[in-house]
């Protein structure tokens, strides 16, 4: 009787199987086609989004626009990267992961809780990308939980798209960068902080506080409001290889919190640094040189000029350019060597000069 497939397989498994074989069949490697590795991780967990480990990526793209996220047309967050896959848990309704190369995360998550405050990291010190936002971004909650975006990676960070598209944010901080260029007049940062190797270049449509800024190139802020020292402090505010150029509708310097350390409500510059200040309506400039100082083009349209310089102080072009008794220019060089180089300071008619 011809035996069972069952018994068959049985008797192969016993060592005993009757069943004639066709011969010997060599093994043969297959190379099956290569899996795709995870290229970066997210971890989303109350009012906090990190984004990190971002192998094989050279760049980030970050937007926010009306998306579909689990089926639902919600405004959401959107994190785009040109290479690899997104991992992590995209099993809360709200995050989703799409293409494996977008990361959908709707804003409603930041904000579900009267307490939150809106915070992104993107940090990575092992890979190096740049990350570019190209669309209006704004993580503030409300008038008390405004925000943070925090960038702790070597690369550029730099905005496209339209000049009227703003980032929204309470603290900006970066450290590591290649480069920061958050040029578009409408952002609105209420703090500011980092480093850079090149060049740091931020506009803002209102006041800025500056934590600290230090770059290997030259520091561009432009505010239509004030530049002021976040902690007013007597630490140095700009560090710079190259030209610090500020420039506010507003004071620059002279406005502090209530627990100010720096009396005068100054701001502080690296020893060596060259400045252009320009107050351009009306406001007073505060400034202090941690040692020497070169006043590169220091002007207000409507106001006081006062530098105080722990080193010699280079008075280049400085000029108060509405003529009213109140508008004097003060410089101040502290200590025995130092000295007071001018090439032009302008008063006007009834502002006082005063230089010691």
């Amino acid at each position: 009787m011809p035996l069972s497939i069952v018994e068959r397989i049985r008797q192969i498994f016993r060592g005993r199987s009757n069943v004639a074989t066709k011969g010997k069949r060599n093994l043969r490697l297959v190379q099956l086609e290569d899996r795709r590795m995870l290229n970066a991780t997210f971890a989303f967990a109350a009012d906090t989004l990190d984004l990190s480990a971002f192998a094989g990526v050279s760049s980030l793209e970050i937007s926010e626009a009306t998306l579909s996220v689990d089926g639902s047309n919600v405004n959401a967050y959107s994190f785009t990267i040109d290479a690899g896959t997104w991992g992590g848990d995209s099993s809360p309704t709200g995050i989703e992961v799409v293409g494996g190369t977008e990361l959908r995360i709707a804003t409603s998550l930041f904000t579900d809780v009267a307490s939150d405050n809106p915070t992104i990291n993107i940090v990575d010190a092992a890979n190096s990308f740049d990350i570019t936002i190209s669309s209006p971004v704004n993580l503030v909650h409300d008038a008390t939980h405004t925000g943070l975006l925090n960038i702790d990676v070597v690369g550029s960070v730099s905005q496209t798209g339209l000049a009227s598209d703003a980032l929204v944010v309470g603290n900006l901080s970066f450290n590591n960068l290649t480069l920061l260029d958050l040029s578009h007049a409408t952002n609105d940062f209420d703090f500011i902080g980092g480093t850079a190797t090149g060049a740091i270049s931020i506009a803002d449509a209102d006041d800025i506080a500056v934590n600290s800024l230090t770059s290997g190139s030259t520091i561009t802020l432009t505010s239509l409001g004030s530049i002021n020292d976040a902690q007013d402090d007597l630490a140095a505010d700009f560090t710079a290889g190259g030209l610090i150029t500020l420039t506010a509708d507003d004071e620059i310097g002279g406005s502090a919190p209530a627990s100010a350390i720096d009396v005068d409500q100054r701001l502080e510059f690296a020893a060596n640094s060259t400045v252009d200040a320009s107050s351009t309506m009306s406001g007073n400039i505060e400034l202090r040189g941690l040692g020497a100082i070169i006043l590169q083009d220091v002007d207000t349209a409507d106001g006081s000029i006062d530098v105080d310089a722990d080193g010699t102080l280079t008075a280049t072009d400085v000029a108060s350019l509405t003529d009213n008794n109140a508008n004097d220019i003060t410089l101040t060089a502290n200590g025995a060597t130092s000295d007071i180089a001018v090439r032009l300071i302008n008063a006007g008619n009834t502002g006082d000069v005063t230089l010691t």
